[in-house]
């Protein structure tokens, strides 16, 4: 089929077309669904690997989980492009308020893993909405995952709460981990979108 070359100003963008065929650049979505995961195996680490890239730099996660047994806190952690975590070098803090009338902070000061709370009930999930900062990013302290959500803890009372919490390596992340201190997660679902138009 020969090609038309169409003026920009012969086509009356208010008017309704019909295209057939494949149609590029049209789209206004601002998020980009990169990764949907459900899972209601029991296992101690939820990767999503092959999802952080040069293409955003500003991500948007939506994690839903249960542990399969009470009283550990909620963790994350970036993966480099091997899928190995990155073990060090997490600061930040989290700020929520329970249910029973009382408030609860957390700080992390060079640990292991970013987190989103202090606690988990292994009967009622945990929600979290997530916009991460620059993953594949070699500079330090840039990496970051800033959150807001609620869980509920041991006694099943619910704490809303947010935080936000940086990494310091300089290693390019590629993929992130969900997991707790200590006991399996059975009930898992994530989806991951990347942010149009976002360059840092």
């Amino acid at each position: 089929m020969p090609l038309s070359k169409i003026q920009a100003e012969s086509m009356n963008l208010a008017d309704t077309y019909a295209f057939t065929g494949t149609v590029s650049g049209a789209s206004n979505e601002t998020h980009v669904l990169l990764s949907s995961v459900t899972s209601s195996a029991s296992t101690t680490n939820h990767d999503i690997t092959g999802v952080f890239s040069s293409t955003y730099s500003t991500y948007f996660i939506e994690v839903t989980m249960k542990p399969e047994n009470s009283n550990y806190q909620y963790e994350w952690q970036f993966l480099d492009s091997s899928n190995n975590p990155i073990t060090s070098g997490y600061y930040g803090g989290i700020y929520g308020y329970r249910d029973n009338d009382t408030s609860a902070g957390i700080r992390s000061s060079s640990t292991a893993s970013g987190r989103f709370s202090n606690d988990g009930s292994n009967s009622r999930l945990a929600n979290f909405q997530c916009y991460v900062i620059a993953p594949y990013n070699s500079e330090s302290n840039l990496k970051r995952l800033n959150f807001t959500g609620g869980y509920f803890g041991g006694t099943n009372v619910f704490t809303a709460c947010s935080g936000s919490m940086w990494n310091t390596s300089t290693t390019l992340a590629t993929g992130i981990r969900f997991k707790t201190n200590g006991t399996p997660i059975n009930r898992f679902a994530c989806q991951v979108y990347g942010i149009r138009s976002t360059t840092i």
